[in-house]
C-alpha cells in the first residue's frame, strides 16, 4: 500500500499492489511520474499500475493497469530516460521502453555476437545529457 499526502492531516492510499487473484503482492518497482503527478508501480506478478492522487478533493484514481511480459523470477530494473519514457529490464537480453504518454512500448535487444547467448542484463543507466543508454551484463 502506498500513501500520499501533502501535510500531516491529508494522507490517503493511492496505490495498492495486488496479484491477479487480488491477494497483496510485493513491489518490484515504484517510480514517480512527475509530468503526470502519478505513481507507476510494477509488482512481483509483473502487473504495472499507474495511479494518481490525492487531488484537492482527496480523490485517487487508477489511470491504467497492464500485465507485462518479462521474466518474473529476477529483479526488475527501472529508470526514466525522458519525461514519460520508462525503461525496464528483468535479467533478460533486452531493455523494454514504456512510453506512458503515448501508451506505447518497444524493446532494444542485445545483438552483439560477442555476447554469450546465455548472458543477461543486470544493470541499466541513461545519460540524459549525452543521450546514451548503457546496459551491463552478468558475464
Amino acid at each position: 500500500v502506498y500513501l500520499a499526502g501533502d501535510d500531516p492531516s491529508r494522507c490517503k492510499e493511492v496505490l495498492k499492489m495486488e496479484g491477479p487473484d487480488g491477494v497483496p503482492s510485493g513491489t518490484a518497482v515504484l517510480m514517480y511520474h512527475a509530468e503526470k503527478d502519478a505513481l507507476v508501480g510494477i509488482n512481483d506478478h509483473l502487473i504495472m499500475t499507474r495511479a494518481q492522487g490525492p487531488d484537492d478533493a482527496g480523490n485517487t484514481s487508477i489511470l491504467a493497469t497492464a500485465k507485462l511480459s518479462a521474466r518474473a523470477e529476477d529483479r526488475m530494473l527501472a529508470l526514466w530516460a525522458a519525461p514519460g519514457l520508462l525503461l525496464t529490464s528483468s535479467s533478460e537480453r533486452l531493455v523494454r521502453f514504456w512510453n506512458l504518454v503515448d501508451d506505447d512500448n518497444y524493446v532494444l535487444s542485445i545483438e552483439d555476437p560477442k555476447v554469450p547467448p546465455d548472458d543477461r542484463i543486470t544493470a541499466i543507466s541513461y545519460s540524459e545529457s549525452k543521450r546514451v543508454l548503457c546496459a551491463g551484463t552478468q558475464k
